[in-house]
């Protein structure tokens, strides 16, 4: 018997992945990939990326999309650490705070809703950005997490509702 090999999607160069507009939007803007060198990149380099972001940008008045605020708390630390002498670094460190305590709650949250699923006998795992932060971010806090995930097996959940119901939503 003779199979025949799997169709394959044809391999598309480089250059074309980029003009398909669905996958064109999972790449970061040129703005977005200066302040992401700006957030990570150590010494001058990382410094230039901000002053270049900067001199296009106008931090205060500029309606700055969703992915580039989530980068700023890692702009703050970055130049921060350095200590570079920037105009917006107050700006900056109060959108750091921000992030921090927005995180200190929820975290506090989520270890409430965890320990009450434990309580029941409910196994779960923590998934995506609150994973990701304790594992590989200096400060678990610093990166900015508007939700977390939990993953627990759903037939469980389901039998052990009651005695999550009797218990104090939080």
């Amino acid at each position: 018997m003779v199979i025949a090999p799997a169709r394959l999607m044809p391999i598309r160069p480089r250059h074309e992945l980029w003009r398909d507009p669905a996958l064109e939007a999972l790449w970061p803007t040129p703005m977005q990939l200066l302040l992401l060198k700006a957030a990570v990149l150590p010494g001058r380099r990382g410094v230039e990326a901000w002053q270049e972001w900067r001199s296009r940008n106008d931090l205060v008045e500029a309606e700055i999309d969703h992915g580039s605020f989530r980068l700023l708390p890692l702009v703050y630390r970055n130049l921060a650490s350095q200590n570079v002498r920037e105009p917006h670094l107050p700006r900056l460190k109060g959108i750091y705070r921000y992030w921090w305590c927005s995180n200190q709650d929820l975290f506090y949250r989520a270890s409430r809703l965890l320990a009450h699923l434990h309580d029941a006998g409910v196994r779960t795992m923590v998934l995506k950005g609150a994973a990701i932060s304790l594992l590989y971010y200096d400060d678990a806090l610093l990166a900015p997490l508007p939700r977390t995930y939990i993953a627990c097996t759903a037939s469980v959940l389901d039998r052990k509702s009651t005695r999550l119901n009797s218990s104090h939503r939080t």
